[in-house]
């Protein structure tokens, strides 16, 4: 799956808006990473690791555990973070 594409030529990443389009453009609006929520406050949301690990298990679209969640940030800022789920790395493991 896409959550981010980087631009060569301009030497940044794509917004949102301007990778949805590209995405669009190319005919891969399919492969962009499902969004389970958007203006999540980590910090504000959140009161420990254990919470954060505990959010990224769940359900996935093509398999019984999702492997994880990616946050980022909305702003211009370039701050992201994978959260692995554990029920993933155990099942990855048997």
């Amino acid at each position: 799956f896409i959550f981010d594409v980087y631009d060569i030529d301009a030497h940044r990443y794509l917004s949102p808006q301007e990778r949805y389009g590209v995405l669009d453009l190319l005919g891969l609006q399919d492969h962009h990473i499902p969004i389970l929520e958007n203006d999540k406050e980590v910090l504000g949301a959140f009161n420990s690791l254990e919470d954060i690990l505990k959010y990224a298990e769940g359900p996935s679209i093509n398999t019984s555990n999702r492997e994880g969640v990616v946050f980022k940030a909305c702003a211009n800022e370039r701050i992201s973070f994978k959260v692995i789920s554990n029920q993933y790395l155990l099942n990855e493991k048997n």
